[in-house]
């Protein structure tokens, strides 16, 4: 009998307990759940920016629920979790409680504007997703179309008229085939030389490697690369322009790259490092077309 007394009462305990547990699992859900109204409200009220009410609805459910203003739009109906349907339920008639002529073409525009930013979220991670699957492959077409639309902006700048496609190619080719692949494993081989680390004295360290290695060779390549291969101009010539020019870009190039060196090895994950290079790049590059262009030799 008192064994039995004693399992009784542990049982009531057990359950007193699971009941102030159930009791704390739902206050913390309706906790959560009017935190995620409040979201909603200001997503809604942001979405609805030019509508000023003499009396402005002071909750989420106060705005979907007051028959005299207008539904939610449906673009915010799959952007929040079932537990809100409750306040979530839009008008069974469209044509009852119609909102006014600006509310639809706001709600339009907002629902286009996320429509265009959700696209362009999903390009991103799709991009992401490929740079980390296929680091080489997505760094080469990436150097390669930046080198392409940095070459079109450079023959712009210089009053080329009609696009010249087989310099443009050429460029290209130049990115893909050996501006893309070399930052990609210098980068690889900077990394394994530091293990990875990315304190201030290693950043400095690999800082100063690049500047005093590949940045002096890359714009000697170039500038060759240029005056040989994409102008076609005699060796002698090329040899003129690049000791005249070439220690006026290093010099330039010393007084800009090192900044962007620090912030890509302290800040940016390995494989983002060479496509946040190649975007800095495409400014660089133009820079780099107007240097080498030879003016004085197109016009003779």
């Amino acid at each position: 009998m008192i064994f039995n007394g004693r399992s009784q009462e542990l049982k009531k305990k057990e359950e007193k307990k699971e009941k102030k547990e159930k009791k704390k699992e739902k206050e913390e859900k309706k906790e959560e759940l009017k935190e995620k109204s409040k979201f909603a409200f200001d997503d809604l009220m942001r979405s609805v920016s030019p509508i000023h009410p003499s009396s402005p609805p002071k909750s989420f459910e106060a705005f979907v629920l007051d028959p005299s203003l207008p539904k939610l739009p449906p673009h915010l109906l799959t952007k929040y979790p079932k537990p809100l349907s409750p306040f979530l339920i839009p008008a069974k008639d469209k044509h009852q409680n119609p909102p006014p002529s600006y509310l639809l073409s706001t709600c339009s525009e907002s629902k286009g504007g996320i429509k265009m930013g959700s696209l362009a979220k999903k390009g991103l991670n799709n991009y992401v997703k490929q740079l980390q699957q296929h680091p080489l492959r997505t760094k080469v077409i990436t150097a390669g179309v930046l080198s392409g639309i940095s070459d079109v902006v450079s023959q712009k700048l210089t009053g080329i008229q009609k696009l010249q496609i087989q310099r443009l190619i050429l460029k290209v080719v130049l990115g893909a085939a050996y501006l893309g692949p070399f930052g990609h494993f210098f980068h690889i081989i900077l990394d394994k030389i530091f293990k990875g680390r990315k304190d201030s004295k290693t950043v400095a360290k690999k800082v100063l490697i690049e500047q005093l290695t590949a940045s002096p060779w890359n714009n000697f390549l170039f500038m060759i690369y240029y005056g040989l291969v994409v102008e076609g101009r005699p060796w002698v010539h090329v040899k003129t322009k690049v000791r005249k020019d070439y220690p006026s870009v290093q010099y330039t190039s010393w007084m800009f790259w090192p900044v962007v060196g620090w912030i890509n090895h302290k800040y940016l994950p390995l494989h983002f490092r060479v496509v946040f290079h190649s975007l800095v790049a495409f400014c660089w590059g133009i820079f780099l077309n107007l240097r080498a262009r030879s003016t004085a030799l197109i016009k003779a």
